[in-house]
């Protein structure tokens, strides 16, 4: 069952209604897990950026986050990344990811941020422990946490909230009849916000992540481009996998889709009907089915670009967040 089409649809639905009061707990809890781990945090060695959300999946954190570790570098700054490692298939924490992870040990999303940007990355659940053994183990000056506004007892100087400008909040509900992990006023006290393909008018001041998908490639030989654009599956384990779809169809192939659960593992058994065509997929996904060895597979990369205004104003917080350690 997905959820997500309960959350997301024009009126209540019998499901969300059940799941009303527990939302109203969900609440409750999520206050009092801030009110009594807030004050608790400790300042870090140096500064901490989340990027997070206030619902739950698709608003864009994995390409910002590499989009950003580049800016980040190219200002000859030393940036590490935390993860909680949903998914991760481990005995101990804290573990940093080897150059080459394996998505199944480390899961798919702390693998994709590391074989895409090149930085160190390390997993906990508790992502406060993750950061001190990151600075204590690697020559970082600065660090973003994937997700985490909601963590509390980690630490931050500077939140950037991601915001899906096409689903928004959906029903405006708390989990679990809604996709809420805090409500939207909590946006009024980040730092940035940054809208997912189009603006918002919930709030003023944000900034739009137009996301530029570039054309599908052969994963073994990227300069290989998918020319035809007829009879196309495109397939998709992410959190909001319409929005990629529709990426897709834009570029003018003619496809039909097939979700999977976010973060999905792949199994061949997944791709039995599949193998006579060609089959489209994130990056996200690719990672969990390159160890299948099939050979219609085109994976699609995308690009976030942002305005002048915005790059400035985010390249001003972060000097004054490295001058001011």
């Amino acid at each position: 069952m997905n959820i997500s089409k309960h959350w997301y649809s024009a009126k209540p639905t019998a499901l969300t209604t059940i799941l009303y009061p527990f939302s109203a707990l969900f609440g409750v809890l999520s206050f009092l897990n801030r009110l009594m781990t807030k004050p608790k945090a400790t300042k870090f060695k140096v500064p901490v950026i989340v990027v997070g959300n206030i619902t739950v999946g698709g608003t864009g954190k994995t390409p910002f986050i590499q989009w950003l570790c580049n800016e980040l570098k190219q200002q000859g700054i030393r940036p590490g990344i935390v993860s909680r490692g949903y998914g991760a298939n481990l005995d101990a924490y804290p573990s940093q990811l080897p150059i080459n992870p394996d998505p199944f040990i480390y899961g798919d999303e702390p693998s994709l941020l590391a074989q895409n940007t090149g930085v160190p990355v390390v997993i906990d659940p508790d992502r406060a422990k993750a950061v001190n053994y990151l600075i204590d183990q690697n020559n970082v000056n600065l660090i973003i946490s994937d997700d985490g506004m909601q963590h509390y007892k980690m630490w931050r100087d500077m939140e950037i909230a991601m915001v899906d400008g096409t689903r928004l909040f959906g029903n405006g509900w708390l989990l679990p009849a809604g996709p809420l992990r805090e409500r939207p006023n909590r946006l009024n006290k980040v730092d940035l916000i940054i809208s997912k393909g189009h603006a918002i008018h919930h709030f003023q001041s944000h900034s739009v992540m137009e996301l530029n998908p570039q054309r599908p490639v052969n994963p073994d030989n990227p300069n290989e481009i998918l020319d035809n654009k007829e009879s196309i599956t495109v397939i998709a384990g992410i959190g909001n996998p319409e929005s990629f779809f529709n990426l897709v169809k834009d570029m003018g192939y003619q496809i039909e889709g097939r979700e999977f659960p976010d973060h999905h593992s792949y199994s061949i058994d997944d791709f039995l009907e599949l193998q006579d065509s060609p089959i489209i997929m994130t990056e996200k996904d690719y990672i969990k089915c390159q160890h299948l060895n099939l050979n219609n597979l085109w994976v699609v990369k995308i690009e976030p670009d942002f305005d002048a205004e915005f790059k400035n104003r985010l390249h001003n917080k972060i000097r004054n967040l490295m001058s001011s350690q």
